[in-house]
């Protein structure tokens, strides 16, 4: 399952962007260049 969500989280976001996983269920994406907008709309 957490491979899976890597390849749609990898195919959903720039090469500039940068994600991470932090503990079992918890994940982070660094959105570079993103304002409030962009960042909603990725989410």
């Amino acid at each position: 399952m957490l491979n899976k969500f890597a390849q749609i989280m990898l195919s959903s976001l720039r090469d500039c962007e940068v994600i991470g996983r932090l503990g079992e269920d918890e994940f982070v994406a660094m959105l570079s260049d993103s304002d409030e907008t962009k960042a909603e709309f990725v989410l």
